[in-house]
């Protein structure tokens, strides 16, 4: 009986669907002149089977390198079924170009772990007889990377199998035995190593998007699909850890049980990634439907290759069987035995939803310091907490208590008081990333409909600079969606004069950012990009300029008025 060995999920029916995309790449705002890459995509390997959809990932990511994180044309080194040669000369270019920046690799083609235990990268002319001497470890790369002192991180993305099994789920080196492989070092936060499997285990493709599924996934959650992915809270910021941790965690979703490498060291895990605008991922039901599409194509092209085998070896006993003799019988015999009951054996991943809100529980409590020990004593005392949250001087056992409480109450009403508390605490220890943190999960969790807390995290993002304008903008709205909760009087006029301002300054900002970003890549996108903001500029101004009028603030009447002309071009418009 001859049985196929696949990594696959349910056997269902092929259908077709639209994967969700991560093409074209989300635009950048600002030039990168720190970074550089090396993007290598070996498809057609002289020596060894092909590595469908190699040059494509490639092409993927060296767009992603160009527009999302905006590198010059200069620091991108692009190769197609390089050689050795090739291959680390670009390195030494690259390497030469970066200035206390990061150095990124990606590579996808073969892998392979040599005798020593290095994993390596095969270029496109190896032969087997030279996997050893010409593959490029890791080590390798790192070594000519590190020859460049001005270099802050390495990260090297690969998207190869480090076994004898291909994408196809074939053998690649015609052999069984393969070396074990050294871990993964962990050790040097600076150099980052993301591969689809730390075994041997291997990577499909998902040939509904034409890209290798590690590569489609890694380039999805750089798109901010990654977001939230650790805490369950989307902040707009982009780690590592977020970006790895989602690669692994939707690998299960889509069936396939292997493990992509996560960094293990605290400072790695804690780099930002520069994400233009965060992209809401597939959910449930769209991974499950790729995850369908996945299975059905791979149990297919497993039971046309068992098929073509078997016609192939048909071919050879039917010639034994013609002659006749013992010899026919047996031939005959032995393709009964090996064909007639033929299976796919299939190993499967089942998600189960209930493992992710577990996953984002634990970590909450390693985050907020709730395996801590403490006594729900800590925090009975409701006005206690409040007068210590006004000094800033809530104890880490009686923080965890409170996050307790807020994780056991089921009424958004509770959870917002104990959040309030939280924030207090923390905005009074002069706590800033605390703070941050709070702020944005009570407003996104719990409660939205308090202006006055809107607008002092609108201004709080505001004062961190462009990256957080967008969403200071978005906070900025809502807290004008319900100021008139806001008492009569001078106390009124101000927060509103405030907030019109804030607004109105936001509002112009983008439209700069906007205007910037077209003049160095005129795109349709960008040239829309600058129409609605300079719209919403206008827009903006006016509202602040109305609400000075009849506030009758001549002052803030006459800078108003300025932005007015500035975003609309023609005085008349802004006029009484």
């Amino acid at each position: 009986m001859h049985i196929i060995l696949l990594i696959l999920s349910f056997l269902v029916p092929a259908s077709a669907l639209e994967p969700p995309s991560v093409e074209p790449p989300i635009l950048g705002k600002g030039l990168n002149k720190t970074d550089a890459a090396v993007i290598i995509g070996n498809e057609s390997y002289q020596k060894f089977p092909q590595v469908v959809f190699a040059a494509k990932d490639g092409e993927l990511m060296a767009e992603y390198f160009r527009k999302s994180l905006r590198l010059y044309k200069s620091r991108i080194f692009s190769l197609t079924n390089a050689n050795r040669k090739k291959m680390e000369s670009s390195i030494k270019k690259a390497s030469k170009k970066v200035r206390n920046g990061t150095l990124w690799v990606f590579f996808s083609g073969h892998g392979y772990v040599q005798e020593s235990g290095e994993r390596a990268l095969l270029p496109a002319d190896i032969k087997d007889e030279e996997l050893n001497e010409k593959s490029i470890s890791f080590n390798d790369i790192i070594a000519i990377a590190r020859k460049n002192k001005r270099g802050k991180n390495i990260i090297i993305i690969a998207d190869a199998n480090f076994g004898n099994t291909g994408r196809d789920g074939l053998s690649i080196f015609g052999r069984t035995k393969v070396p074990a492989a050294s871990p993964l070092p962990n050790s040097n936060p600076t150099e980052v190593i993301w591969i689809p499997s730390e075994d041997h285990s291997s990577s499909p493709n998902l040939p509904i998007s034409q890209h290798g599924l590690f590569t489609y996934l890694v380039s999805g959650s750089l798109r901010g699909w990654a977001d939230g992915e650790i805490s369950g809270q989307e902040d707009g910021t982009l780690t590592l850890h977020e970006a790895q941790s989602y690669v692994r965690h939707k690998m299960v979703s889509m069936g396939v049980p292997i493990k992509p490498s996560i960094h293990q060291h605290a400072d790695a895990q804690k780099i930002e990634f520069t994400t233009p605008r965060i992209e809401k991922g597939p959910d449930v039901q769209a991974l499950k439907e790729l995850s369908v599409d996945l299975r059905a194509r791979r149990f297919e092209e497993a039971a046309d290759f068992l098929k073509a085998r078997a016609t192939s070896n048909w071919q050879i006993s039917m010639y034994k069987a013609q002659k006749g003799g013992s010899d026919g019988e047996k031939a005959l015999r032995d393709f009964l035995d090996e064909y007639e009951y033929a299976t796919i054996n299939m190993r499967w991943a089942v998600y189960v939803p209930e493992v992710e809100q577990a996953r984002q529980l634990l970590k909450s409590y390693e985050l907020k310091g709730n395996i801590a020990d403490f006594k729900v004593e800590d925090c009975q005392d409701r006005s206690q907490m409040k007068s210590k949250a006004m000094i800033g001087a809530l104890s880490d056992a009686q923080i965890a208590c409170m996050e307790s409480q807020i994780r056991l109450n089921r009424t958004q009403t509770e959870r917002s008081k104990i959040s309030l508390v939280l924030i207090t605490n923390a905005q009074m220890k002069k706590d800033l990333k605390s703070y941050e943190k709070l702020v944005r999960r009570h407003l996104e969790q719990y409660d939205r409909s308090d202006p006055t807390l809107c607008l002092a995290f609108a201004i709080f993002l505001y004062k961190k600079g462009e990256s957080k304008y967008e969403e200071s903008l978005k906070w900025a709205d809502y807290a004008n969606e319900n100021r008139m909760q806001w008492e009569g009087g001078s106390d009124f006029v101000q927060k509103s004069n405030t907030l019109f301002k804030l607004r109105s300054e936001l509002a112009t900002n983008l439209w700069v950012l906007a205007e910037d970003a077209f003049r160095k890549e005129k795109t349709p996108e960008n040239e829309d990009n600058v129409q609605n903001n300079q719209g919403k500029a206008k827009e903006y101004a006016r509202e602040w300029l109305d609400y000075c009028r009849a506030a009758n603030l001549p002052e803030q009447a006459r800078r108003a008025f300025d932005m007015c002309v500035s975003a609309a071009g023609n005085v008349d418009l802004c006029r009484e």
